[in-house]
C-alpha cells in the first residue's frame, strides 16, 4: 500500500470517528437515561454540552495548529477523545451523579475530536 492511499485512510478514518460516535450516542439516549436514573432532558444536555464544546473547540485549535502543526494537534485530541470515552463508559460506576460525570466526559470527547476538524 503506497503512503498516499495509507494516509487517505488514517484520515478518513480520523474524520469518521466523530460522527461514529454521535450515531451511537442518540438512539442509545433513553436508555442511558433509564440506566444512570436521569430525566431525559438531563441527558440531553450531555448532548448540548457535546457541540457547544465542539464550536469552541474549532476556535482554538486553528489557532494552535498555525502555531504547533495539524498532527501534534492530532495525536493529541486523539488522546482526549480516548480518555474522554472511557469517562464516559465509566461514569455509572462513580459514586458521583452520573449524568454531570458523563456531560464532562462528553466534553472532553468532543474537545479531542474536535482536533482534527478546524478550518
Amino acid at each position: 500500500m503506497s503512503n498516499y492511499v495509507r494516509n487517505a485512510v488514517v484520515l478518513g478514518l480520523l474524520s469518521a470517528l466523530g460522527p461514529f460516535a454521535i450515531d451511537m450516542y442518540l438512539p442509545a439516549l433513553p436508555s442511558i437515561a433509564a440506566d444512570v436514573h436521569a430525566s431525559a432532558a438531563a441527558t440531553q444536555m450531555t448532548l448540548t454540552v457535546f457541540f457547544i464544546t465542539y464550536g469552541a473547540c474549532q476556535i482554538a485549535y486553528g489557532l494552535a495548529s498555525d502555531t504547533f502543526g495539524r498532527k501534534p494537534l492530532l495525536y493529541f485530541g486523539l488522546a482526549l477523545f480516548l480518555i474522554g470515552s472511557i469517562g464516559c463508559r465509566l461514569a455509572k460506576h462513580r459514586l458521583a451523579p452520573p449524568v454531570p460525570l458523563r456531560s464532562r466526559d462528553r466534553r472532553v470527547r468532543r474537545r479531542g475530536d474536535s482536533a482534527g476538524r478546524h478550518p
